[in-house]
Protein backbone atom coordinates (compact mmCIF):
# COMPACT_ATOMS: atom_id res chain seq x y z
CA UNK A 1 0.00 0.00 0.00
CA UNK A 2 2.78 2.43 0.69
CA UNK A 3 4.53 1.92 -2.38
CA UNK A 4 1.16 2.57 -4.47
CA UNK A 5 0.75 5.37 -2.36
CA UNK A 6 4.17 6.79 -3.22
CA UNK A 7 3.62 6.70 -6.51
CA UNK A 8 0.28 8.91 -5.95
CA UNK A 9 2.24 11.22 -3.58
CA UNK A 10 4.29 11.74 -6.40
CA UNK A 11 1.81 13.13 -8.81
CA UNK A 12 0.29 15.03 -7.00
CA UNK A 13 3.85 16.56 -6.04
CA UNK A 14 4.74 17.22 -9.82
CA UNK A 15 1.04 18.66 -10.04
CA UNK A 16 1.44 21.00 -7.49
CA UNK A 17 5.10 22.25 -8.52
CA UNK A 18 2.96 22.96 -12.07
CA UNK A 19 0.26 24.87 -9.99
CA UNK A 20 2.83 26.78 -7.80
CA UNK A 21 5.08 28.29 -10.92
CA UNK A 22 2.07 29.11 -12.73
CA UNK A 23 0.66 30.73 -9.42
CA UNK A 24 4.00 32.56 -8.85
CA UNK A 25 3.87 33.69 -12.69
CA UNK A 26 0.35 35.03 -12.17
CA UNK A 27 1.54 37.01 -8.69
CA UNK A 28 4.15 38.41 -11.07
CA UNK A 29 1.65 39.61 -13.73
CA UNK A 30 -0.66 41.28 -11.18
CA UNK A 31 1.94 43.13 -9.41
CA UNK A 32 3.28 44.35 -12.39
CA UNK A 33 0.21 45.51 -13.77
CA UNK A 34 -1.82 46.22 -10.61
CA UNK A 35 -4.49 43.86 -11.75
CA UNK A 36 -7.66 44.65 -10.96
CA UNK A 37 -11.06 42.50 -10.76
CA UNK A 38 -13.40 43.77 -13.78
CA UNK A 39 -16.39 44.76 -11.41
CA UNK A 40 -18.20 47.61 -10.00
CA UNK A 41 -16.02 47.18 -6.56
CA UNK A 42 -12.95 46.83 -8.84
CA UNK A 43 -10.90 45.15 -5.98
CA UNK A 44 -7.03 44.40 -6.39
CA UNK A 45 -6.20 40.93 -7.21
CA UNK A 46 -2.69 41.20 -5.39
CA UNK A 47 -3.65 39.56 -2.11
CA UNK A 48 -5.67 36.92 -3.72
CA UNK A 49 -2.69 35.85 -5.55
CA UNK A 50 -0.88 36.37 -2.76
CA UNK A 51 -3.12 33.66 -0.96
CA UNK A 52 -3.12 31.22 -3.83
CA UNK A 53 1.01 31.08 -3.78
CA UNK A 54 1.37 31.06 -0.38
CA UNK A 55 -1.99 27.86 0.14
CA UNK A 56 -0.18 26.21 -2.40
CA UNK A 57 2.92 26.19 -1.06
CA UNK A 58 1.52 24.93 2.18
CA UNK A 59 -0.03 21.80 0.21
CA UNK A 60 3.38 20.88 -1.46
CA UNK A 61 4.82 20.56 2.31
CA UNK A 62 2.16 18.79 3.32
CA UNK A 63 2.87 16.61 0.04
CA UNK A 64 6.03 16.09 1.21
CA UNK A 65 5.57 15.06 5.00
CA UNK A 66 3.43 12.33 3.27
CA UNK A 67 6.40 11.29 0.99
CA UNK A 68 9.10 10.93 3.85
CA UNK A 69 6.20 9.08 5.95
CA UNK A 70 5.57 6.35 3.08
CA UNK A 71 8.96 6.31 2.34
CA UNK A 72 9.80 5.32 6.56
CA UNK A 73 6.91 2.74 6.49
CA UNK A 74 8.52 0.80 3.69
CA UNK A 75 11.71 1.44 5.86
CA UNK A 76 9.93 -0.44 8.39
CA UNK A 77 10.04 2.59 10.93
CA UNK A 78 6.46 2.58 13.06
CA UNK A 79 4.64 5.75 11.80
CA UNK A 80 2.23 6.89 14.09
Amino acid sequence: KARLDLVTVFCLLFYLVVLFIGSISSLEYAIATNEKRFSMWNPSMIPIKVLMVACIFLMILQTVSLILKHLAVLRGARVS
